[in-house]
């Protein structure tokens, strides 16, 4: 690989600045109603099922703002439902959550581990409308080509960050989860953008 640790983050970190940049009154409005969104819908059962729908509409949106494409507030709301992408959405949802929390059941590292490989399921349900066990199975070769680390920092550093954040200042758990959900996200798109472009990376050819 040609590019370090610290070139890949650093790009992720310009690249993520400039979307906020670009628009930030919409980026902004997008993850309030996002946030508001999910502690809604999070109420009830039926509520639950719409999650993993908006979840990937917001997704969907801050890829295209790394992308510097077009947005607009509140589409991502109604974006994977209106395409019916919304039942592979919660296949998604159902499987990472199960795995994730049996991981971390079996040992903290486990959980970690599928907690990582698993980074970029919903950008490659969104983005290249996989299916649900192909979803899984890209991410994990993409953050396994990931022979610089670049993932596993990012991921530490921002969980170490928001967890100080939270511990020390818990009233404001909301306010942290409003300004690290967007740049957390448009970090990690930028990853996914970086790792697809480089000829060097094995899901570059695999997902062709």
């Amino acid at each position: 690989m040609s590019h370090t640790t610290d070139d890949v983050l650093k790009v992720a970190f310009q690249q993520a600045y400039r979307a906020f940049l670009d628009k930030p009154f919409t980026i902004f409005a997008n993850t309030a109603l996002f946030l508001v969104a999910v502690v809604v819908c999070g109420v009830t059962v039926v509520g639950l099922v719409a999650v993993p729908g908006i979840v990937g509409g917001y997704v969907e949106s801050m890829l295209r703002a790394i992308r510097g494409q077009d947005q607009a507030i509140g589409r991502f709301l109604k974006v994977e439902f209106i395409n019916g992408r919304w039942r592979q959405l919660l296949g998604i949802w159902v499987m990472q959550s199960i795995g994730t929390v049996f991981g971390f059941m079996l040992l903290v590292l486990p959980g970690l581990y599928l907690s990582i490989v698993w980074t970029f399921v919903w950008i490659y349900a969104v983005d290249k409308k996989t299916k649900v066990i192909e979803s899984f199975t890209l991410s994990r070769k993409l953050v396994h080509a990931d022979t610089n680390f670049s993932v596993v920092t990012l991921v530490m550093i921002f969980s170490l960050i928001v967890s100080i954040a939270v511990a020390k200042f818990r009233p404001l758990a909301f306010l942290w989860a409003f300004l690290a959900t967007p740049y957390f996200t448009l970090l990690i798109c930028s990853l996914y953008e970086q790792f697809l472009a480089s000829p060097t990376r094995l899901i570059s050819k695999s997902s062709r």
